[in-house]
């Protein structure tokens, strides 16, 4: 049996990828990386800090599952709840006893990271870099998007994108999620008189405003409606959250009563 994080030559094996970010970055100045285990961590910031011992190394976990941050609070490792989260890659409930101690010496600092963080990375990542990272694999960048967001990391950053075995249900749900958070996609009741033309002139402004139909569902048995009214629950693409923003708020103004669906 080989552990795969609790043993020291999985941990010297992990370390190449500190002396490779070495090679490529001399300079570098932080180096934010996933952590589980701490197979991973304890070997790279290990191979980071003795060749360079000015680097910045940064773990990053999940706050659904903070292992390290317990093990560094008790002095030692303990179990932690196993809560579901989208890192499930670092989903670990307890360091690694032989990780523990290199984690302690060659870490600067532990971050903990949401699950809505971990969302937007993972859009992020594949927006903009064309990346296709799992949740354990961008939690780094979940970090430097949000707790790292105004720290100072310097001006060469590595992050450890460490997977992307991600399925693609779950990659649907986590995009349209992140989407949702960033107000791009827009989940709306409108109420509207139950008369002839009404939902036609409804889809008629928001074509005016620019906010593409993703889907809409027309309910007119609701039973906390008066007889004369109808709902429609409507999903829209907009550009970004100051459009919605002003989709809501140009409705709202033209006589419609609208909410948000959380």
């Amino acid at each position: 049996f080989i552990h795969p994080f609790d043993d020291l030559e999985v941990v010297a094996g992990q370390g190449t990828l500190g002396l490779e970010i070495l090679e490529d970055l001399p300079e570098v100045d932080t180096v934010v990386l996933p952590v589980g285990g701490g197979g991973l961590a304890a070997g790279t910031a290990l191979a980071l800090k003795e060749r360079s011992p000015g680097v910045r190394v940064l773990g990053v976990q999940t706050a659904q599952v903070p292992s390290l941050a317990a093990a560094r609070e008790r002095g030692q490792p303990v179990m932690v709840p196993m809560r579901p989260t989208l890192g499930d890659g670092i989903r670990v409930g307890q360091t690694g006893l032989l990780t523990f101690p290199y984690l302690e010496k060659y870490l600067n600092d532990l971050v903990l990271v949401g699950e809505k963080d971990i969302a937007q990375a993972i859009l992020v990542l594949l927006e903009n870099k064309k990346v296709l990272a799992e949740g354990a694999g961008a939690a780094p960048a979940a970090a430097l998007l949000g707790p790292l967001a105004q720290a100072d990391l310097g001006r060469r950053v590595v992050l450890v994108i460490s997977g992307g075995n991600i399925d693609i249900p779950l990659l649907e749900r986590v995009l349209v999620r992140a989407l949702l958070e960033k107000g791009r996609v827009l989940n709306l009741r409108v109420e509207l008189s139950d008369r002839p033309g009404s939902l036609g002139r409804l889809a008629t402004r928001l074509g005016e405003l620019e906010a593409n139909i993703l889907h809409l569902f027309h309910d007119r048995l609701a039973r906390d409606l008066p007889l004369d009214s109808t709902r429609v629950e409507v999903i829209l693409e907009t550009r970004n959250q100051e459009h919605g923003d002003q989709v809501v708020q140009s409705l709202q103004k033209a006589g419609y009563r609208v909410e948000e669906k959380p």
